[in-house]
Protein backbone atom coordinates (compact mmCIF):
# COMPACT_ATOMS: atom_id res chain seq x y z
CA UNK A 1 0.00 0.00 0.00
CA UNK A 2 2.56 2.51 1.13
CA UNK A 3 6.18 2.50 2.21
CA UNK A 4 5.12 4.47 5.31
CA UNK A 5 3.60 3.01 8.49
CA UNK A 6 -0.12 2.23 8.60
CA UNK A 7 -1.87 3.91 11.52
CA UNK A 8 -5.49 2.72 11.74
CA UNK A 9 -8.08 0.41 10.20
CA UNK A 10 -11.85 0.05 9.86
CA UNK A 11 -13.66 -2.96 8.41
CA UNK A 12 -17.20 -2.95 7.01
CA UNK A 13 -18.52 -5.93 5.07
CA UNK A 14 -15.81 -6.93 2.60
CA UNK A 15 -13.98 -3.59 2.69
CA UNK A 16 -11.13 -2.65 4.99
CA UNK A 17 -9.97 0.97 4.96
CA UNK A 18 -6.43 1.49 6.23
CA UNK A 19 -5.11 4.92 7.22
CA UNK A 20 -1.46 5.77 6.68
CA UNK A 21 1.22 8.18 7.74
CA UNK A 22 1.52 9.13 4.05
CA UNK A 23 -1.77 11.13 4.47
CA UNK A 24 -3.87 8.64 2.48
CA UNK A 25 -6.42 5.96 3.24
CA UNK A 26 -6.55 2.78 1.19
CA UNK A 27 -9.64 0.68 0.50
CA UNK A 28 -8.98 -3.05 0.34
CA UNK A 29 -11.34 -5.81 -0.78
CA UNK A 30 -10.58 -8.31 1.98
CA UNK A 31 -12.03 -11.26 0.03
CA UNK A 32 -9.92 -10.65 -3.08
CA UNK A 33 -6.98 -9.14 -1.20
CA UNK A 34 -6.77 -6.24 -3.65
CA UNK A 35 -6.63 -2.47 -3.28
CA UNK A 36 -9.86 -0.96 -4.58
CA UNK A 37 -9.38 2.75 -3.99
CA UNK A 38 -7.18 5.48 -2.55
CA UNK A 39 -8.89 8.12 -0.43
CA UNK A 40 -6.56 11.00 -1.13
CA UNK A 41 -6.04 13.43 -4.00
CA UNK A 42 -4.31 16.79 -4.21
CA UNK A 43 -7.74 18.41 -3.85
CA UNK A 44 -9.22 16.09 -1.21
CA UNK A 45 -7.65 14.58 1.85
CA UNK A 46 -5.55 14.92 4.93
CA UNK A 47 -2.47 17.13 4.96
CA UNK A 48 -0.87 15.11 7.78
CA UNK A 49 -0.96 11.53 9.11
CA UNK A 50 -4.33 9.80 9.24
CA UNK A 51 -4.88 8.86 12.89
CA UNK A 52 -8.34 7.25 12.92
CA UNK A 53 -10.99 5.88 10.59
CA UNK A 54 -14.50 4.46 10.90
CA UNK A 55 -17.16 3.17 8.51
CA UNK A 56 -20.72 4.41 8.69
CA UNK A 57 -23.37 1.72 8.34
CA UNK A 58 -24.19 2.97 4.81
CA UNK A 59 -20.61 2.31 3.65
CA UNK A 60 -19.28 5.86 3.77
CA UNK A 61 -15.98 6.39 5.58
CA UNK A 62 -15.06 9.10 8.07
CA UNK A 63 -11.43 9.78 9.02
CA UNK A 64 -9.47 12.07 11.30
CA UNK A 65 -5.89 13.25 11.16
CA UNK A 66 -3.02 15.08 12.76
CA UNK A 67 -4.02 18.06 10.60
CA UNK A 68 -7.08 18.66 12.88
CA UNK A 69 -9.46 17.74 10.09
CA UNK A 70 -12.25 15.23 9.68
CA UNK A 71 -12.95 13.90 6.18
CA UNK A 72 -16.17 12.25 5.05
CA UNK A 73 -15.61 9.97 2.06
CA UNK A 74 -18.14 8.63 -0.45
CA UNK A 75 -19.01 4.92 -0.52
CA UNK A 76 -16.81 4.45 -3.57
CA UNK A 77 -14.19 6.48 -5.39
CA UNK A 78 -11.94 9.10 -3.86
CA UNK A 79 -14.25 12.10 -3.37
CA UNK A 80 -14.55 13.52 0.10
CA UNK A 81 -15.56 16.62 2.00
CA UNK A 82 -13.72 18.21 4.90
CA UNK A 83 -15.50 18.82 8.19
CA UNK A 84 -14.04 21.39 10.57
CA UNK A 85 -14.48 21.28 14.31
CA UNK A 86 -11.14 20.52 15.93
CA UNK A 87 -8.17 22.78 16.61
CA UNK A 88 -5.75 19.96 17.44
CA UNK A 89 -4.91 16.50 16.16
CA UNK A 90 -7.92 14.19 15.96
CA UNK A 91 -7.23 11.09 18.04
CA UNK A 92 -10.40 9.06 17.65
CA UNK A 93 -13.50 8.89 15.50
CA UNK A 94 -16.35 6.46 15.82
CA UNK A 95 -19.55 6.06 13.83
CA UNK A 96 -22.67 4.81 15.59
CA UNK A 97 -24.04 1.67 13.94
CA UNK A 98 -27.40 2.15 12.25
CA UNK A 99 -27.47 5.92 11.75
CA UNK A 100 -25.42 8.84 10.47
CA UNK A 101 -24.00 10.00 13.80
CA UNK A 102 -20.25 10.02 14.41
CA UNK A 103 -18.20 11.32 17.31
CA UNK A 104 -14.60 12.55 17.22
CA UNK A 105 -12.11 13.49 19.92
CA UNK A 106 -8.77 15.19 19.93
CA UNK A 107 -5.81 16.89 21.50
CA UNK A 108 -7.84 20.10 21.74
CA UNK A 109 -9.81 18.45 24.57
CA UNK A 110 -13.03 18.41 22.54
CA UNK A 111 -15.45 15.64 21.80
CA UNK A 112 -17.43 16.64 18.70
CA UNK A 113 -20.73 15.06 17.66
CA UNK A 114 -21.48 14.99 13.93
CA UNK A 115 -24.68 14.29 12.01
CA UNK A 116 -23.24 13.11 8.71
CA UNK A 117 -26.68 13.04 7.11
CA UNK A 118 -26.67 16.86 7.10
CA UNK A 119 -24.88 19.26 4.77
CA UNK A 120 -21.18 19.44 5.74
CA UNK A 121 -21.51 23.08 6.84
CA UNK A 122 -24.17 22.00 9.39
CA UNK A 123 -22.85 18.53 10.27
CA UNK A 124 -21.38 19.52 13.64
CA UNK A 125 -24.26 19.25 16.08
CA UNK A 126 -22.38 19.53 19.37
CA UNK A 127 -18.91 20.31 20.69
CA UNK A 128 -18.38 18.94 24.16
CA UNK A 129 -15.65 20.95 25.82
CA UNK A 130 -14.29 20.85 29.32
CA UNK A 131 -11.78 18.02 29.31
CA UNK A 132 -8.68 19.36 31.03
CA UNK A 133 -6.40 17.13 28.97
CA UNK A 134 -6.38 15.78 25.43
CA UNK A 135 -8.95 13.07 24.75
CA UNK A 136 -6.70 10.34 23.43
CA UNK A 137 -8.32 7.03 24.25
CA UNK A 138 -10.66 5.43 21.73
CA UNK A 139 -14.28 6.50 21.88
CA UNK A 140 -16.87 3.84 22.47
CA UNK A 141 -20.62 3.63 22.30
CA UNK A 142 -22.97 1.70 24.47
CA UNK A 143 -25.47 -0.46 22.58
CA UNK A 144 -27.94 2.46 22.52
CA UNK A 145 -25.33 4.74 20.89
CA UNK A 146 -24.81 6.70 24.09
CA UNK A 147 -21.26 8.00 24.16
CA UNK A 148 -18.45 7.24 26.56
CA UNK A 149 -15.24 9.32 26.34
CA UNK A 150 -12.15 9.17 28.51
CA UNK A 151 -9.36 11.66 28.92
CA UNK A 152 -5.73 10.94 29.93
Amino acid sequence: LSDRPNTCISVHGTEAVIGSSDHALYGIDIVKGKKTRTLYTKAHGHKEWVTCVSHLSDGRVVSGGMDSSIWLWNRSGSQGVELKGHSGSVTSIRACEGNSVAVSAGYDGKVVVWDLGKHPSRAQISSLQGHEAPVVRPLSFFSTCRLRATQL
